[in-house]
């Protein structure tokens, strides 16, 4: 099992959108007022970067059980940027020389396409803390755990000296499945949308199932971030 660690992640919510709806009428905007509303739902979109070195994509969406206080969840992925760190290795005694793991992208950033997360959280929301105009400040705290299934496959790129190539996959079943993650927001709310800039403290490692993988005795793990 590998070890604990923690990551830091520093996002932006490029559009968030409150959704109210009292009685049958369903009325959409954008981060508006508070109303005499029956019920209020908050999506998110969400983009970051992680300290273990990936790109993060995150949709998530809440109930507010009252003002301050809502349940949800959402799924995220990440895409990791392995440049010349991709999987790699020599073969012997076979019709190939070298091995690689591709990501069906032939360029310079050997983009990795990482798994799906699931996260379930609480968002605590404060009063506005400052109003000025059509802006209104407020914070928001979510903490909450993310749960991923242990499984990876990765595609392998066979090519020897001739240029033949031939392509197989590795899989198989391996590392957490359950992580913890704890974020603050500075919401920016206008009268019809907003903004948000959080930050993630959390022990979500997206490279933790790849990292078992293997392929002719050379193990992933030493090519990952830890």
């Amino acid at each position: 099992m590998f070890g604990y660690h923690q990551s830091h992640i520093l996002s932006l919510f490029l559009l968030l959108l409150t959704i109210s709806s009292p009685a049958r009428e369903v009325d959409v905007k954008v981060a508006q007022r508070e109303r005499a509303a029956t019920e209020k739902e908050l999506l998110r979109f969400n983009f970051g970067y992680s300290t273990n070195e990936y790109g993060l994509m995150e949709v998530t969406w809440h109930h507010f059980l009252n003002r301050y206080v809502a349940l949800g969840g959402g799924v995220s992925c990440g895409v990791g940027f392995m440049g010349k760190n991709m999987p790699s290795g020599y073969i012997a005694d076979s019709d190939y020389d070298q091995w690689q793991m591709t990501s069906g992208e032939e360029d310079e950033w050997n983009i990795d396409a990482l798994a799906p997360k699931f996260l379930f959280s609480g968002i605590f929301k404060t009063p506005d803390l400052l109003e000025s105009g059509r802006c209104r400040i407020a914070c928001l705290v979510e903490t909450g755990a993310v749960f991923a299934i242990p499984f990876s496959r990765r595609e392998v790129l066979l090519s020897n000296e001739a240029g033949d190539t031939n392509t197989e996959y590795v899989r198989g079943w391996g590392g957490r499945s359950v992580f913890w993650q704890c974020r603050g927001t500075i919401l920016f709310s206008f009268s019809d949308w907003g903004i948000g800039l959080s930050y993630s403290l959390n022990d979500i490692d997206m490279y933790s199932s790849v990292r078992n993988l293997s392929y002719n005795g050379t193990d992933f793990y030493d090519f990952y971030p830890k």
